[in-house]
Order: structure tokens, then C-alpha cells, then sequence
């Protein structure tokens, strides 16, 4: 296997959360499984910076696999709306991207 994830960890993330993996993120994952940034500061699309120290892994036996993280924030009473999805992690904390078709 190469430094990607198996499509089969995306689709199981999917299943279990009930939610769309835009397929940017889709193909980011498949490619590099998480990962660190060569640059970690990025312009989004408001205008304002945003540092990302790490891309959450998706598979199983990393520090941080986005399952986990998933599930961890969704269990606690809803800590994120089901309409987020935890991508990467930074100093304060994770971040979080919006799901199309989702609130």
C-alpha cells in the first residue's frame, strides 16, 4: 500500500458517521492518508490565515485517526454538529471542514 489510504477506510468512516466525504478531501486522503504540510499556514476562503500542524490520519494505528476523533467529538453531546468533519489539528485544537449538502 503507498502512503494513501484504501478507499475502503473513507467509505467505512461514511458509513459509520453517516456522512459525505467531500471528494477533495476524498482525494487527499487517498493520496497522502493525513499527513504534514510543507507550509502550514493557508489563506482560506474569508480572507483570514489558518496554521495546520497535521492532516488527522484516516486508518487505524496512527496518534490521531479520524475515526476516533470523530466519534470522541460526537459523543460528547454533540462537541461538533454532525455537519462538520474534523480534518487536521493545530495549537488550539482541530479543524474542522463543512460537508457538503449538510446544514
Amino acid at each position: 500500500m503507498s502512503n494513501g489510504c484504501e478507499y475502503g477506510f473513507l467509505d467505512r468512516v461514511e458509513q459509520k458517521f453517516h456522512v459525505k466525504i467531500p471528494a477533495e478531501v476524498r482525494e487527499h486522503y487517498l493520496a497522502y492518508n493525513g499527513g504534514y504540510p510543507e507550509k502550514p499556514v493557508f489563506a482560506g476562503g474569508d480572507g483570514e490565515e489558518y496554521s495546520v500542524d497535521w492532516f488527522i490520519p484516516v486508518w487505524d494505528g496512527k496518534e490521531r485517526p479520524m475515526e476516533k476523533t470523530l466519534g470522541f467529538l460526537r459523543a460528547d453531546d454533540g462537541v461538533i454538529p454532525d455537519w462538520l468533519l474534523p480534518f487536521a489539528g493545530e495549537g488550539g485544537g482541530n479543524l474542522c471542514g463543512r460537508l457538503h449538502g449538510q446544514a
